[in-house]
């Protein structure tokens, strides 16, 4: 699909109602048929879930697991499973979030995962929803096996933008595991540039990837088996911003150093959650 094509998808959903298109019953029933064997699997563990925020947040998370996404799925899960306040949407990478506006895949808008676009979380916000958000999209994603504990959000600090102009504190979401469910070898930025892909598609990666049931492939490889890493999800303090104002959105300076601010707790977390850590296998004992 051209870029072209994928901008006026995009562009219609500016006008997405969240309380019209989101049922939160709906994602609820479903994470309670999934989500116990999910977490069973992935011997999933949850910290500092007492910090999430009883009114609208922005949360900001890395993003692992390959084109599965597994840590979105199973952490926009865990929100629906425990039923709470405020209903969150996941925002996602324009490629796969204009699915939303293709016949057949109105699933996706039901359980809260929405194409980003600044107008749309604007509304979300300022109709009282929280949002979950992966600044370093399919880039960090796929990136290198080797760089899985790394924080790295490739220069994007628009959600520091948008939780200072609706005055919603950022909630640092820490996973470690999810990208040991499938390996990248590659993450073939050069092959996407070369193909074209980052202009066409926006695709800044084109990886080599090993995972169970597919083996060696390039590219996105659907369906496959993930493999059962542990997976650890780790809730930071909330960054406040009310002790700004909506206009320091507009000061790139500011934004800069709380986006370095936010990254920095976020690496410090990573590195402790995979201290002694045996991929795979997760943490010997407790």
């Amino acid at each position: 699909m051209p870029l072209k094509i994928l901008e006026r998808l995009s562009n219609k959903m500016e006008d997405y109602d969240p309380a019209k298109n989101f049922d939160p019953k709906l994602g609820r029933e479903t994470a309670l048929r999934l989500m116990p064997l999910l977490e069973k699997y992935f011997r999933i563990r949850y910290l500092g879930l007492e910090y999430l925020p009883e009114r609208p947040f922005l949360g900001v998370a890395n993003h692992s697991g390959g084109i599965m996404v597994l840590d979105s799925i199973l952490w926009v899960g865990k929100y629906l499973l425990d039923n709470r306040r405020p209903y969150m949407l996941s925002l996602v990478h324009s490629a796969l979030g204009t699915l939303n506006t293709l016949p057949g895949f109105p699933l996706l808008q039901k359980l809260g995962i929405q194409a980003a676009s600044r107008p749309m979380a604007r509304r979300a916000l300022r109709e009282g929803f929280a949002l979950y958000v992966c600044p370093g999209g399919e880039r960090d994603n796929f990136r290198n096996f080797t760089d899985r504990n790394k924080i790295n959000f490739y220069g994007h600090k628009g959600y520091v933008r948008m939780a200072l102009e609706a005055q919603v504190p950022i909630v640092p979401i820490v996973s470690v595991g999810a990208h040991e469910t499938m390996l990248v070898l590659w993450d073939g930025k050069e092959l996407a540039q070369t193909l074209g892909l980052d202009k066409l598609f926006q695709l800044h990666v084109f990886p080599l990837t090993w995972s169970l049931g597919r083996g060696w492939r390039f590219g996105r490889q659907l369906p496959y088996i993930p493999l059962p890493a542990q997976i650890t999800f780790s809730v930071l303090r909330p960054f406040e911003t009310s002790d700004f104002s909506p206009e320091d959105a507009k000061d790139e300076r500011l934004v800069a150093a709380i986006d370095a601010e936010i990254r920095s707790r976020m690496q410090a977390e990573s590195d402790r959650l995979n201290r002694g850590r045996i991929p795979i296998v997760g943490k010997l004992g407790r």
